[in-house]
């Protein structure tokens, strides 16, 4: 609002001016410890929006994957279908759907997220249709778990 940014721009101007008087800040100070490789790993059972929220934050350190076949799949974009997100009946969390207006469709904990771009282990990155088109065999495969 027009109110919100006059006091913006008072407090640059204090700054600039050196006239602005720090306050100590309020609240409890609190740490993160740092990312690793594990953090990455996709939990299918999460909220769709969760895993495309940690797909994002993720980039580029430390990534995100699952596995398929024993073999890591980096998960390089994704995006929530349009519309609300409904669960696909007895479809089991991490299990590949196929192909949606979206993307590649794998069941999350409370329905579809799409898959966009993924890196096979020692692949290039690619888009889910020639992902799919190289590796029929993911429809109906189960990620992160037994196939």
């Amino acid at each position: 609002s027009a109110a919100k940014l006059y006091v913006l721009g008072a407090l640059l101007a204090d700054i600039e001016a050196g006239t602005a008087k720090a306050l100590p800040q309020s609240g409890e100070v609190s740490r993160c410890r740092l990312l690793g490789k594990a953090d990455g790993i996709v939990d299918w059972s999460e909220s769709a929006a969760l895993v495309e929220r940690k797909v994002r934050a993720f980039d580029p350190w430390p990534g995100t994957s699952t596995t398929w076949e024993g073999r890591p799949l980096g998960i390089l974009h994704t995006r929530l279908p349009a519309g609300t997100v409904v669960p696909v009946p007895g479809a089991a969390p991490g299990t590949v759907l196929g192909p949606s207006p979206d993307g590649l469709a794998v069941q999350a904990g409370d329905g579809p997220l799409a898959l966009v771009r993924l890196q096979p282990a020692f692949g290039r990155p690619m888009d889910w249709r020639a992902f799919v088109n190289g590796h029929p065999g993911i429809i109906g495969a189960r990620l992160g778990g037994s196939s």
